[in-house]
């Protein structure tokens, strides 16, 4: 197996052809297409800034954690490494958490957190849980796998 740091070793690989447009950069579109991120990370904040004064200013965590998602994917798509692979998708994963625990109401809250949200002080309980869980999931992303997909109940019954 190739050391996680190694271009390509990603299994994962996109429909751009690879160093097409340079031997450093494996797809260039997607690299450069992160750039976005850097643009509309500060103009969030910038945004966001009078609903930050009012509610709370942890949605500024939110801003920076949106352009390192912005960094990861672009080193990934550059790279195609598992590294980077591993770094974009638990940025995602990061920012999602986030959100929820800022944003999601108390009554939708789930049970085994408690009272417990991040209100801007760090580090919240929710928000330890989700990177610590990313963390070891990323140390060892076979775990994941083996977790047996949840059942959902048909959302429309068939017509038969």
């Amino acid at each position: 197996m190739p050391s996680i740091f190694a271009y390509q070793s990603s299994e994962v690989d996109w429909c751009e052809s690879n160093f097409q447009h340079s031997e450093l950069v494996a797809e260039f579109y997607n690299t450069f297409s992160n750039v976005t991120f850097f643009i509309f990370g500060p103009l969030m904040m910038f945004l966001m800034h009078p609903y930050a004064q009012k509610r709370s200013r942890s949605i500024y965590a939110l801003c920076v954690l949106f352009m390192v998602i912005g960094l990861f994917s672009m080193y990934f798509h550059m790279t195609l490494s598992f590294l980077g692979q591993l770094l974009d998708e638990i940025s995602i994963l990061w920012l999602l958490a986030g959100g929820y625990s800022i944003w999601m109401p108390r009554c939708y809250f789930p049970t085994f957190l408690g009272e417990n949200r991040w209100d801007g002080s760090w580090p919240s309980g929710d928000s330890v849980r989700a990177h610590l869980g990313s963390c070891v999931l990323s140390l060892s992303p076979v775990v994941a796998l083996e977790i047996p997909p949840l059942t959902t109940p048909e959302l429309c019954p068939d017509p038969a």
